[in-house]
């Protein structure tokens, strides 16, 4: 799992510890022995195919069918359980070959198992060490 951090604990726009570690210490002014903090968590991706329930889709299909030939779609499609995971896996694929193709997958992400790292400022010139 990849990590990410963040000096605020709420955007996480930082990929090394080091980089945050500078910020921190940077936005701080802060003297040697201070302890200051930056938020390390697991960086989780989305793709684009994530975003599209099968459910909403077979309702479309079946509203637009509706709207078409009335109550002689009634009932369709009636997909079953084994079926809708097919449909639901061919529409994910398919969305995320399209996103890849067009380099439109999301660059956004969500953080998962946050935790603060202390670290300890040495001297006045940026050294500092993990506070355990």
């Amino acid at each position: 799992m990849t990590k990410v951090y963040s000096t605020n604990g709420e955007e996480f726009d930082h990929e090394e510890l080091e980089e945050a570690v500078d910020a921190v210490i940077e936005d701080s002014w802060g003297m040697p022995t201070d302890i200051l903090a930056v938020s390390e968590g697991d960086k989780v991706p989305f793709r684009a195919g994530d975003f599209l329930e099968v459910d909403d889709l077979l309702e479309i299909l079946e509203q637009r069918a509706w709207f078409l030939a009335e109550e002689y779609a009634r009932g369709w499609p009636g997909v079953s359980l084994v079926q809708k995971n097919d449909l639901a896996e061919l529409v994910a694929a398919a969305i995320n070959t399209w996103a890849d193709g067009h380099c439109l997958q999301p660059t956004f992400f969500l953080v998962k198992n946050v935790k603060e790292i202390k670290i300890k400022l040495l001297d006045t010139k940026g050294a500092w060490e993990i506070v355990q």
